[in-house]
């Protein structure tokens, strides 16, 4: 038996001051209520109980031991049942973190979502490129884009996918011949994300029906971040593979145009990770519910203006 069962079988001793009355309440045996108040004694090296035949009372060390137990107890009731609302009431500070591209587009408009529908919820998010470790930095769960996830201790969960497409500004368009087909890349500058998922030098141009088209480039230049290379592209450096989430905007406003509008490329999935599924906190359970829900919408908006003429 712990030290704190025997706390409170001592405890309801103290209450009922008889062995069996606490026996009797507890529903175990008087002679086992009377072990566990001798093991504590036992450990504490000094008497707690005066036992008499007709009567139990406390000591005077016994009724300092009484006070701290229910003292020590009561915070323990506090803190289990804290711990325990953890799991059923979102609250606290939710720690996530996202890879920089996908946190601007995807990531900020699911935790102001989510904020909205959980106020008790403070967010830390961090963004960036390098993917941290979850458990040793603290953090409860992340948004990444990866084609596959390596065997982890962590969960992983595919919210959606997303991928690129050609553009360039109007204006480098309007000093070279059409592009009609993959063919006619042949001899274009080109402009590339610098990404260790991505081959270098080298397109694969995918549709919904038929099989991909492999083009093979020199870059005229390259970066590892999707803005900016949509801002180099506005500046008709090239034509350029453009994480659709990043081109958007341009697209909208007209500083940028689709090439070969019914191609993409670098299909890629979107998963949060988390620590475990056991004992799940509840702002930690529902923030990766909310994702699931809230973010597909986003990829769905997004999708539906690509399909259609961006306006």
């Amino acid at each position: 038996m712990d030290t704190l069962q025997e706390m409170r079988w001592f405890l309801k001793v103290v209450e009922t001051s008889s062995f069996t009355a606490a026996a009797d309440f507890l529903g175990v045996g008087a002679g086992a209520v009377s072990r566990a108040v001798s093991n504590l004694e036992r450990h504490l090296q000094a008497r707690l109980l005066n036992r008499t035949t007709r009567k139990v009372s406390l000591t005077e060390a016994g009724h300092r031991y009484a006070q701290s137990c229910a003292s020590i107890l009561e915070q323990l009731d506090i803190v289990e049942a804290q711990a325990r609302d953890a799991r059923a009431k979102p609250s606290g500070r939710l720690r996530l973190f996202g890879f920089s591209g996908i946190g601007h587009h995807y990531v900020i408009p699911s935790v102001a979502s989510y904020a909205h529908a959980f106020p008790d919820v403070d967010i830390d998010l961090t963004l960036s490129t390098r993917m941290p470790d979850l458990v040793e930095e603290g953090l409860d769960a992340a948004v990444v884009l990866a084609d596959t996830l390596p065997d982890s201790v962590l969960v992983a969960q595919k919210i959606g996918a997303t991928a690129s497409i050609l553009c360039a500004s109007p204006s480098f368009l309007e000093k070279h011949a059409p592009v009609r087909k993959p063919s006619d890349l042949d001899g274009l500058p080109c402009v590339e994300i610098s990404n260790p998922l991505f081959p270098a030098g080298r397109w694969t141009l995918q549709t919904s029906q038929g099989d991909p088209i492999a083009h093979s480039f020199k870059s005229r230049f390259r970066c590892n971040a999707g803005e900016s290379i949509a801002a180099a592209l506005e500046l008709g450096i090239g034509v350029g593979a453009v994480p659709a989430y990043s081109a958007l905007r341009a697209l909208q406003d007209g500083t940028l145009v689709r090439v070969l509008p019914e191609y993409y490329l670098h299909p890629i999935n979107i998963f949060v990770l988390y620590a475990s599924t056991r004992y799940l906190d509840a702002k930690i359970r529902t923030w990766v519910d909310h994702l699931k829900a809230y973010m597909p919408r986003l990829l769905d908006c997004e999708r539906a203006l690509f399909e259609g003429e961006v306006n």
